[in-house]
């Protein structure tokens, strides 16, 4: 089964989980088993299951996950509100602004946002484009211009998203080839 077909695949409750988990992992012996017996939570699948969007992150359960993992633990359990409940995360949202339009993006980017046409951003992805740039160190790195946004849309076109590292670095190289010659 592919996990972006799945229903929570993309939430960012799911993702800030799954970098948790591989962070967690990494640094602590028994991996998820020792977690799963640590938190209680048997059996251990169930965190793979939640980090590849198999299954909903327990909303019950996103404050000992975050104070476990080490995830800011607003941001996360807003994160997992609204990914259980997204119509109440919503309204909490709009009326404190603590979610993503309100914690992480500053005030004028939260204006753009409110000209926008009601509910036309809430599940788009510039709210998230938005709230990595203004996290970001480098937020230009987020942004792609004019010839730059033909060429990747060009390779998303005729690769169909099935480019491996091999043929990046390939495309890389001609790139490099072209340029050397302005």
């Amino acid at each position: 089964m592919n996990t972006s077909d799945l229903p929570f695949s993309h939430s960012r409750a799911t993702l800030m989980l799954r970098e948790a988990l591989t962070t967690y992992t990494a640094s602590h012996k028994g991996g998820l088993r020792a977690l799963s017996a640590k938190l209680e939570m048997r059996p251990a699948t169930v965190f793979s299951h939640m980090s590849n969007g198999r299954m909903a992150i327990p909303l019950d359960r996103a404050d000992q996950l975050a104070s476990v993992l080490g995830i800011d633990r607003a941001a996360f359990c807003l994160a997992v509100l609204e990914q259980r409940a997204p119509s109440a995360y919503y309204a909490i949202d709009e009326v404190t602004g603590l979610g993503s339009v309100g914690a992480n993006i500053p005030a004028s980017m939260r204006a753009v946002l409110q000209v926008l046409p009601a509910g036309s951003v809430k599940d788009d992805e510039l709210v998230e484009l938005i709230r990595r740039a203004a996290t970001s160190a480098h937020p230009l790195k987020h942004w792609i211009e004019g010839e730059e946004f033909e060429l990747i849309a060009d390779v998303r076109r005729l690769s169909g998203g099935r480019l491996n590292a091999a043929d990046r670095r390939r495309i890389g190289e001609l790139i490099e080839v072209v340029l050397k010659g302005y």
